[in-house]
């Protein structure tokens, strides 16, 4: 989170100022506690070049 508020916005924050900038905003910061082992690839790929891309102009 850090790293991408930097590149965004170009203004830093420390772990623990994102920590509470998202508590602020009645968020949280959470780390995913495990993987999926039968995640298909290829649905994967379609996500990250076509689908992602299209969410993220929309924010």
């Amino acid at each position: 989170m850090c790293d991408l508020i930097l590149r965004e916005w170009s203004y830093g924050y420390t772990q623990k100022g994102v920590a509470d900038l998202l508590h602020r905003l009645g968020l949280s910061w959470t780390r995913p506690t495990y993987t999926l082992k039968k995640a298909d690839s290829k649905k994967q790929q379609v996500f990250l070049e076509e689908i992602f891309p299209s969410l993220k102009k929309n924010c």
